[in-house]
């Protein structure tokens, strides 16, 4: 009776954690939501970095201020909305691996629910994420631009103090990356298998407990790309560059080669 209670005891303890972890998931997923909708509306500076590249006076001369100003004002914006997402993106790693450590722990089915609703949410959202960044090629392309100013311009430095802090490099590497969502979410379930080496066996269960609709979903992704002119590359470029199975040794030929129809 005192093991029964003492169980019933840790499994009600484990929900609360659950729940409490999917009430936090839903404001980083809100958060996240909103990001989509910001990077879709991203406006790059690429013309007015054509001008100034193109002006009869280099980014360093003094006589070109107006349009460095210019430059500098548009590209703030624009690099403080970057930095929100690699904030974001640090913020989602950390709760992302503690998902999949409570995954491993014993609970209700109810509470396993939520963990799953969560993870999915992350998931979903590192491929939306992903797939408007690849469409994006300013907002790599703004954040080089910026720190070339910054780094040769004083005056500009010390208009953009509220940047002075921002990590950018960890930044350049982050929007440098062809997934990089998916890989801070790659990077923490490492983490959270580290830490809890039981997860591993939960990550491995639900894997295979869905093969047949992952092998399902991929043969759809082969058939729209076929069909629709390659609506579905970019997913299935996710899946081979982002998927340490597909690029084992171990893979099956016959998976290898349905990818690359």
């Amino acid at each position: 009776m005192a093991i029964t209670v003492r169980c019933e005891h840790e499994e009600a303890f484990v929900d609360q954690m659950c729940q409490d972890l999917a009430s936090e998931s839903d404001d980083l997923i809100g958060q996240a939501k909103n990001a989509l909708v910001r990077m879709q509306s991203y406006d790059g500076c690429l013309q007015l970095i054509q001008k100034v590249c193109t002006s009869p006076f280099s980014i360093c001369a003094p006589n070109d201020a107006d349009l460095k100003a210019e430059l500098v004002a548009k590209l703030a914006p624009n690099v403080d909305l970057t930095r929100a997402l690699y904030e974001l993106s640090i913020d989602i790693e950390s709760i992302f691996s503690a998902l999949i450590q409570l995954s491993a722990q014993k609970s209700t089915k109810k509470a396993a629910g939520f963990l799953m609703e969560s993870i999915s949410s992350f998931v979903e959202f590192a491929v939306c994420f992903d797939n408007i960044k690849s469409r994006k090629p300013d907002i790599q392309n703004d954040l080089s631009h910026f720190r070339r100013v910054v780094a040769v311009s004083t005056l500009a430095a010390n208009q953009l103090e509220s940047l002075s802090d921002a990590p950018l490099n960890a930044m350049s590497f982050f929007v440098a990356d062809h997934c990089p969502m998916l890989k801070m979410l790659i990077r923490a379930v490492e983490n959270a298998m580290a830490k809890e080496p039981s997860a591993v066996d939960v990550a491995a269960l639900l894997a295979n407990s869905r093969c047949s609709s992952i092998k399902r979903c991929v043969k759809e992704l082969v058939q729209w790309k076929q069909t629709s002119h390659g609506a579905t590359a970019e997913l299935l470029d996710t899946i081979r560059y982002c998927s340490l199975h597909y690029n084992d040794s171990t893979t099956p030929e016959k998976l290898r080669a349905l990818m690359d129809k």
